[in-house]
């Protein structure tokens, strides 16, 4: 291993100088190379380029490696994750807090892994921000490090968190035997050039319950404080010297000025410095915890939306079960409309996924003014809070029992995905989430504009992209004016209000319409009596007769490509590099319009369309 490390003198952060992982021996030490001289102070380094559309700001520090060898060590790496889980759920309950604007970050992180390739461990700070805000974006980022280190986690959070941690290193050992090979190998491969104990995921979980048993609240916030030192100490008289500073940016501001013209971007190095370093007198505040609800509906709610679902007078629908012999499909319909399918599988084990399918996605929008689906699905995902639940507590909700949620749209759906675990009723609590999302949504107008915002960010990413630039040219020759497959630009994003959109998506979510596929280890039998308690107890609903005439109505018209047969679409690019599209009429999947099919050799001859793009002056 040693005669194997990388031939790089490391900088610890800490101080000293080392070469490899930990017991490689120090700089200038049994033969190790010199040390040359260590930089008195950091430099930021900036990078700025005019393809790059947002500022990110990474900040580096270099420690040794700390083998996994023994029960402490595994508590150390164990307090680590606690920290940093920590601060990730206050980052993100932080960007939703913002009401009247969009916050100023996309993103702030802070990470920390050990690198087998670079012989050492590395702790990334790193924030991603729009070119207007960039400065208050690494503000706020180092603020929540320092408060972190001041005033540490409360004993609530570091339970919360180690439990978590603890309930996914259970997942990951009931599916050991499902873990490709090639993972298993690198997995051997960076334990071993990292000098780490070498454990099969059954065996590290036993050991990590062992660790768990190491953890206190008093060691995990001073390994808290000793991670993010070399940020929450910048420019003070005794910091961690950072092992590096690094900002790329773009050359111009997001948004041009009152003239029209790009307004270009300017920073230095020291403004870099500036807005990492504490302001006079800065003072931090502990964070409130949040009250995480055990479950999102209580025993007497069930029974109420039992009640009242028993009192409904629907009729239309007919409850329907049947079961494919072949493949072990179940197929429901509940009373509320609702399609279900269910197929058992143990693939992985103690685990299910669900997604709600329903059909429409962008392709129901406004044709000559799209966007409401697209930015409508967005805004419930960025809001996150329902009934009586903020965000935190859902999120927190989540994490604590593995619920993974997700919702999109795409131009023929509007999706949301659960994926979760069956341990302590996380099939229950998984569909008592979906019962809420769809009865009981809370529409926010701070969840609106930050959707806007990311949409408009896209919007002008794709005019600097060679391969997004080509493809929106050729879907543009291809359907002319409708909006529904490109992202929305800006002027349609101003033109869209909350109600619109929340309009737009409430439309697809109607239950004779939607379609349920759970797929997972799960009792058919308990899973079946759920969907009872919490599915076929979502109010009935139909689709508006105004949603349903625009839906038959919907259809794409393939405008004459004939003179715009071969077009080039030439961009400034980092490379002299090309891409090239090609596109024409085909059967689509579902063999509507199968009768065209024929036609499909020359309709491609005749409806061909191609983008091509290069660096200016190729």
């Amino acid at each position: 291993r040693r005669s194997a490390a990388p031939p790089v003198v490391h900088f610890w952060t800490s101080g000293g100088a080392g070469v490899g992982p930990a017991g490689v021996p120090e700089a200038g030490v049994g033969g190790a190379p010199p040390a040359p001289p260590r930089p008195e102070k950091t430099q930021p380094v900036l990078f700025q380029h005019s393809l790059l559309e947002s500022v990110q700001l990474s900040v580096f520090a270099k420690v040794p490696v700390d083998p996994v060898i023994s029960i402490d060590a595994l508590a150390n790496s164990l307090m680590v994750r606690i920290a940093l889980s920590a601060l990730q759920f206050r980052v993100s309950a932080l960007y939703n807090s913002y009401v009247g604007r969009p916050p100023p970050f996309s993103i702030i992180e802070l990470d920390h892994s050990d690198s087998g390739r670079e012989g050492c461990a590395v702790t990334t700070f790193s924030v991603t921000a729009e070119p207007e805000c960039w400065d208050e974006a690494v503000r706020v980022g180092a603020l929540e490090i320092r408060r972190l280190a001041a005033q540490g986690l409360s004993a609530a959070e570091m339970r919360r968190f180690l439990a978590a941690l603890l309930a996914d290193s259970e997942q990951l050992a009931l599916q050991m035997d499902r873990v490709p090979s090639v993972d298993n190998l690198d997995f051997l491969m960076e334990s071993d050039a990292l000098g780490h104990s070498v454990m099969d995921q059954m065996q590290g979980n036993d050991a990590l319950q062992l660790a768990a048993r190491k953890v206190t609240l008093e060691g995990v916030n001073r390994t808290a404080r000793e991670l993010g030192r070399f940020v929450s100490e910048f420019g003070s008289e005794n910091a961690p010297q950072c092992a590096a500073i690094v900002m790329s940016c773009p050359e111009v501001m997001s948004r041009p000025g009152p003239d029209g013209q790009a307004v270009p971007f300017v920073v230095t190095a020291e403004d870099v410095a500036r807005a990492l370093e504490a302001p006079v007198g800065e003072e931090t505040f502990a964070s409130v915890d949040v009250d995480v609800p055990e479950m999102l509906m209580t025993r007497g709610e069930v029974a109420v939306a039992l009640q009242r679902h028993a009192a409904s007078t629907v009729a239309d629908v007919q409850p329907s079960r049947t079961e494919d012999a072949r493949t072990g499909v179940v197929q429901l319909r509940l009373r509320n409309g609702v399609a279900v399918n269910l197929k058992h599988t143990m693939n992985e084990p103690c685990n299910a996924m669900l997604r709600v399918v329903a059909p429409g996605g962008r392709s129901a929008e406004d044709a000559r003014s799209g966007g409401a689906v697209a930015v409508g699905t967005r805004t419930l995902s960025e809001s996150g809070c329902m009934a009586d639940f903020s965000r935190e507590q859902v999120e927190l909700f989540c994490v604590s029992n593995l619920i993974n949620c997700m919702m999109e749209s795409d131009e023929e759906f509007l999706t949301m995905d659960l994926h979760f675990s069956m341990r302590e009723e996380g099939l229950a609590k998984s569909l008592q989430l979906l019962h809420l999302v769809l009865t009981r949504p809370r529409w926010e107008g701070s969840a609106f504009e930050r959707a806007k915002q990311l949409y408009a960010s896209h919007w002008r990413a794709s005019t600097r992209s060679l391969e997004r630039a080509a493809s929106n040219t050729l879907i543009q020759t291809l359907l002319g004016d409708d909006r529904r497959f490109t992202d929305p630009a800006p002027p349609e994003l101003d033109a869209l209000t909350l109600e619109g959109v929340r309009d737009a998506v409430t439309a697809q979510l109607a239950t004779e319409s939607l379609e349920i596929n759970i797929v997972g280890d799960f009792d058919a039998a308990s899973l079946e009596e759920m969907l009872g308690e919490y599915v076929e107890t979502v109010p009935p609903s139909v689709l508006p007769s105004a949603v349903a005439a625009a839906r038959a109505a919907s259809k794409l018209t393939y405008v004459d490509a004939s003179p715009k047969r071969l077009q080039r679409l030439h961009l400034t690019d980092s490379d002299e590099r090309a891409c090239a599209y090609l596109a024409g009429r085909a059967p689509n999947r579902w063999g509507v319009g199968a009768a065209v099919s024929a036609e499909v050799g020359g309709s491609a001859q005749e409806q061909t369309a191609g983008a091509q793009g290069g660096a200016s002056g190729e």
